[in-house]
Protein backbone atom coordinates (compact mmCIF):
# COMPACT_ATOMS: atom_id res chain seq x y z
CA UNK A 1 0.00 0.00 0.00
CA UNK A 2 0.91 3.60 -0.68
CA UNK A 3 1.01 5.69 1.78
CA UNK A 4 -0.82 8.65 1.12
CA UNK A 5 1.19 12.14 1.49
CA UNK A 6 -1.10 14.72 3.65
CA UNK A 7 -0.28 18.18 2.28
CA UNK A 8 -0.77 20.69 5.67
CA UNK A 9 -2.42 23.87 4.30
CA UNK A 10 0.04 26.57 3.60
CA UNK A 11 0.73 29.23 6.63
CA UNK A 12 0.52 33.05 5.57
CA UNK A 13 3.71 33.85 5.91
CA UNK A 14 4.55 37.52 5.50
CA UNK A 15 7.89 38.26 3.75
CA UNK A 16 10.20 40.47 5.32
CA UNK A 17 9.61 43.87 3.77
CA UNK A 18 13.19 45.06 2.33
CA UNK A 19 12.75 48.49 3.02
CA UNK A 20 12.04 47.62 6.53
CA UNK A 21 14.00 49.81 9.62
CA UNK A 22 15.14 48.24 12.60
CA UNK A 23 14.47 50.24 16.17
CA UNK A 24 17.90 51.75 16.42
CA UNK A 25 17.40 53.58 13.28
CA UNK A 26 14.01 54.95 14.11
CA UNK A 27 15.35 56.44 17.69
CA UNK A 28 17.92 58.13 15.25
CA UNK A 29 15.73 59.53 13.49
CA UNK A 30 13.29 60.70 16.28
CA UNK A 31 16.30 61.95 17.69
CA UNK A 32 17.47 63.96 13.99
CA UNK A 33 13.94 65.64 14.62
CA UNK A 34 13.89 66.60 18.42
CA UNK A 35 17.24 67.96 17.60
CA UNK A 36 15.60 69.92 14.35
CA UNK A 37 12.54 71.34 16.37
CA UNK A 38 15.07 73.17 19.23
CA UNK A 39 17.57 74.78 16.96
CA UNK A 40 14.95 75.98 14.75
CA UNK A 41 13.05 77.48 17.84
CA UNK A 42 16.63 78.79 19.36
CA UNK A 43 16.29 82.43 17.75
CA UNK A 44 13.13 82.60 19.29
CA UNK A 45 14.41 83.27 22.12
CA UNK A 46 14.99 86.54 23.82
CA UNK A 47 18.72 86.84 22.62
CA UNK A 48 21.60 89.11 24.00
CA UNK A 49 22.87 92.10 22.16
CA UNK A 50 26.24 94.16 23.21
CA UNK A 51 25.91 97.54 21.52
CA UNK A 52 28.17 100.82 22.26
CA UNK A 53 26.02 103.73 22.26
CA UNK A 54 26.80 107.84 23.36
CA UNK A 55 24.79 108.45 26.65
CA UNK A 56 23.07 111.45 25.73
CA UNK A 57 21.16 112.54 29.18
CA UNK A 58 18.89 115.88 28.75
CA UNK A 59 20.49 116.33 25.41
CA UNK A 60 23.83 116.85 27.12
CA UNK A 61 25.57 114.18 25.11
CA UNK A 62 27.97 111.90 27.67
CA UNK A 63 30.85 109.26 27.39
CA UNK A 64 29.86 106.54 24.67
CA UNK A 65 28.54 103.64 27.26
CA UNK A 66 28.26 99.50 26.75
CA UNK A 67 24.89 98.53 26.74
CA UNK A 68 22.77 95.29 26.53
CA UNK A 69 19.85 94.82 24.91
CA UNK A 70 18.12 91.35 26.56
CA UNK A 71 14.81 91.23 24.92
CA UNK A 72 12.60 93.98 26.90
CA UNK A 73 15.42 94.96 29.03
CA UNK A 74 18.24 97.84 28.12
CA UNK A 75 21.25 97.46 30.54
CA UNK A 76 23.03 99.90 31.38
CA UNK A 77 26.30 100.37 33.57
CA UNK A 78 25.82 101.31 36.72
CA UNK A 79 28.91 103.82 37.10
CA UNK A 80 28.22 105.30 33.93
CA UNK A 81 25.35 106.34 34.73
CA UNK A 82 26.57 107.48 38.20
CA UNK A 83 29.24 109.24 35.92
CA UNK A 84 27.29 111.28 33.96
CA UNK A 85 25.10 112.61 37.04
CA UNK A 86 22.62 110.43 37.70
CA UNK A 87 22.44 110.52 41.54
CA UNK A 88 19.59 108.65 43.95
CA UNK A 89 19.04 105.43 41.82
CA UNK A 90 17.89 102.19 42.64
CA UNK A 91 16.73 99.73 40.41
CA UNK A 92 16.95 96.35 38.97
CA UNK A 93 21.02 95.63 39.25
CA UNK A 94 22.72 92.42 38.06
CA UNK A 95 26.33 91.24 37.72
CA UNK A 96 27.46 91.29 34.44
CA UNK A 97 30.66 90.27 33.41
CA UNK A 98 32.10 91.43 36.26
CA UNK A 99 30.13 94.91 36.39
CA UNK A 100 27.16 96.02 37.91
CA UNK A 101 24.51 97.07 35.24
CA UNK A 102 21.08 98.80 35.82
CA UNK A 103 18.00 98.34 34.10
CA UNK A 104 16.45 100.97 32.51
CA UNK A 105 13.00 99.38 32.47
CA UNK A 106 13.39 99.48 36.61
CA UNK A 107 13.94 103.40 36.63
CA UNK A 108 10.76 103.90 35.01
CA UNK A 109 9.50 106.57 37.41
CA UNK A 110 12.30 108.63 37.40
CA UNK A 111 13.59 108.68 33.66
CA UNK A 112 12.47 107.65 30.23
CA UNK A 113 14.70 106.70 27.24
CA UNK A 114 14.84 106.21 23.72
CA UNK A 115 17.54 104.30 21.62
CA UNK A 116 18.58 106.53 18.68
CA UNK A 117 20.34 103.93 15.94
CA UNK A 118 20.30 107.02 13.45
CA UNK A 119 22.87 108.80 15.91
CA UNK A 120 23.77 105.80 17.99
CA UNK A 121 22.92 107.00 21.03
CA UNK A 122 20.68 106.37 24.06
CA UNK A 123 19.14 108.95 25.05
CA UNK A 124 17.27 109.62 28.47
CA UNK A 125 15.26 112.16 30.04
CA UNK A 126 15.64 112.04 33.41
CA UNK A 127 13.88 113.91 36.72
CA UNK A 128 17.15 113.04 38.93
CA UNK A 129 20.11 114.56 37.07
CA UNK A 130 22.51 117.21 38.09
CA UNK A 131 25.22 117.86 35.50
CA UNK A 132 28.47 117.07 36.22
CA UNK A 133 31.19 119.03 36.55
CA UNK A 134 33.40 119.83 33.66
CA UNK A 135 36.58 117.69 33.69
CA UNK A 136 39.76 119.21 33.88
Amino acid sequence: MLARVCRLPKVFVPKRNPVSFDKNIWLKILGIIITSFFLLALPLRAEEQNVLLDLVINQDKQNPSLVILEGENVWVKTKDLESAGLENFTGEQKLIKGENYTALNSLNKILSYQINLEKFSLDLTCLLYTSPSPRD
